[in-house]
């Protein structure tokens, strides 16, 4: 193993080897072979010897040390840049993951050791907070499930007197009231299905992938879209795939994220004349879902803030519609687990989501669709 040096002892280092070989050089290339020839040439003629000795010691001696100089110099300094450029990547790469790996058993310069070390102890810390942040949000959202349940229970029992009251006898007033409990009561059972099917997608275990070919995709996601919108709406289904590939996903979580999205889209379409168009494309390398409605548009506050769990624009919280800031944060984490993407954007006098999913891991054997 090769001896751990500090950058100023390696310097000098390199300084006494570039002097070493500098003088080996000399003296067995240059010293060596003039003494020889000078021997020969002054057992012949004195003025011979002379005239050939001023030549070389006057020009081409001159000539050769500097040349012989600058390629030792340069050969030890390429030599030392390639190690510190060989230590730095190892050090960058190793900087780059908060896996722990041990490079610094292949580092020989003590700064970039020290350097190497408090990284990894930077890269455990931050580990470690990420963890114990993600272990705080799994109990926070376990909490919150669980309350969630133990409230549908009173909930149902609510929902189920008020159903049964409004058949008895009873004044206007008095089934005005029951309406609107059975209506309110309606909206916390929406309320906490959304937030537990939310909270479950943060648990390996109620998530199941399976793999789905694109054109079984789409026909199923036709019939959802179809029963959702109804007969009642200028609705079009639009596909994009002429050839067929497997894609892998969770079609519950899929199915689910699409009805938030198709929910959203009819409640905020055109009172006068609500439009709905949805198109499935297959791109290179993944498949996007877009559904468009007419009449609205997204606000710059939703276009920054969509996806954050219990975010609603401030004019959305005294409308009529039931929205609880928990259906785009349900979309944006399927999205997440999936490894792919959301997208809002405002396109011909509507507001649009995009759904993208990338085919990974998947088979690859296309076959075109007639």
């Amino acid at each position: 193993m090769e001896r751990k040096l500090d950058f100023k002892t390696l310097v000098k280092k390199t300084q006494w080897t570039i002097v070493k070989q500098f003088c080996l050089s000399v003296i067995v290339a240059y010293i060596f072979p003039i003494s020889t020839i000078s021997l020969d040439i002054h057992s012949e003629t004195q003025s011979i010897a002379s005239d050939l000795l001023g030549i070389f010691f006057n020009v081409f001696s001159w000539v050769y040390i500097c040349i012989s100089l600058i390629i030792i110099v340069s050969v030890n300094i390429k030599a030392l840049l390639k190690r510190v450029k060989q230590e730095m990547e190892i050090v960058y790469h190793g900087s780059m993951w908060l896996t722990s790996v041990d490079t610094s058993s292949k580092l020989t310069i003590l700064e970039f050791i020290e350097t190497n070390k408090h990284i990894e102890l930077m890269q455990q810390r931050i580990k470690n907070m990420i963890q114990v942040e993600k272990d705080q949000k799994e109990d926070i959202l376990f909490k919150v499930s669980a309350m969630a349940h133990d409230l549908k229970t009173p909930l149902t029992v609510i929902k189920g007197n008020s159903e049964l009251l409004q058949f008895a006898p009873l004044s206007g007033i008095d089934v005005q009231c029951l309406r609107d409990i059975e209506r309110a009561s309606n909206q916390l059972d929406n309320y906490f299905n959304q937030l537990i099917n939310y909270s479950k997608t943060f648990y390996s275990n109620q998530i199941s992938f399976h793999q789905y070919s694109i054109s079984n995709l789409s026909k199923i996601l036709e019939q959802e879209c179809a029963y959702l919108i109804g007969d009642n709406i200028d609705y079009k289904y639009d596909t994009k795939i002429g050839r067929d590939c497997n894609i892998e996903l969770d079609l519950d979580l899929i199915i689910r994220s699409v009805s938030n999205i198709v929910n959203n889209a009819i409640a905020y379409a055109d009172d006068v004349k609500k439009k709905i168009r949805v198109i499935l494309e297959l791109e290179d390398s993944s498949i996007s879902l877009s559904i468009w409605n007419n009449g609205s548009k997204f606000s710059d506050d939703v276009l920054e803030n969509f996806g954050k769990l219990f975010y609603r624009e401030d004019s959305s919280r005294n409308s009529q519609f039931e929205h609880f800031g928990i259906g785009l944060a349900f979309v944006k984490q399927v999205m997440s687990l999936h490894s792919g993407d959301i997208q809002l954007q405002n396109k011909e006098n509507g507001a649009m989501v995009k759904l993208i999913i990338p085919i990974k891991n998947s088979d690859y054997t296309w076959a075109w669709i007639s």
